[in-house]
């Protein structure tokens, strides 16, 4: 992707996401109170105007997701891949499906696919390390590995292109 097509992409709004608790420990009236927020977009370039302003932003792009898909029927009663769970019962939020999103009012998603999700570790004492290689998954199949490797010349440039799209960031 040349850099003329990449700053001609749109721009992906970063909306606020809510919590999931383990099935049973979420308030009450919780899920319905989701659905009646009206949609809010966080990320507004115009605010940041300070050093900790950009950290902060940073960590907002950092945990953000870029895929959504509809809010399962119910939240899960265990975390998966034996992750803790919070005192009151929320789910641990970088790992994907485990955080609430409305985009459209009146709609629940979930969503997946951003860096937290491979680079935030669990640490023995129960915090987060973000930044590091995840605590659970691994690099993927050897098979798609190979698949990746083993492209033709005119296919593994897509391939890049594809991951630069979901995985790429830039500072401007």
């Amino acid at each position: 992707m040349t850099a003329e097509d990449y700053y001609k992409l749109k721009v992906r709004p970063i909306y606020r996401s809510y919590p999931m608790y383990v099935r049973g420990r979420e308030p009450a009236g919780y899920i319905e109170s989701l659905k009646q927020k009206e949609p809010e977009i966080i990320f507004d370039r115009a605010k940041l105007h300070t050093s900790e302003d950009w950290v902060a932003v940073g960590k907002l792009v950092f945990e953000s997701r870029t895929s959504f898909g509809p809010a399962p029927a119910h939240a899960p009663s265990v975390a998966p891949f034996g992750l803790p769970i919070s005192t009151d019962g929320v789910l641990p939020e970088y790992v994907p499906g485990l955080r609430y999103y409305v985009r459209t009012k009146g709609v629940l998603e979930v969503g997946s696919n951003s860096c937290a999700s491979c680079h935030t570790r669990e640490m023995p004492d129960g915090s987060h390390f973000e930044g590091a290689q995840t605590s659970f998954g691994g690099p993927g199949p050897a098979a798609t590995l190979r698949r990746f490797l083993d492209s033709s010349p005119t296919a593994f440039p897509q391939i890049l292109d594809r991951a630069w799209a979901s995985f790429g960031a830039h500072g401007s």
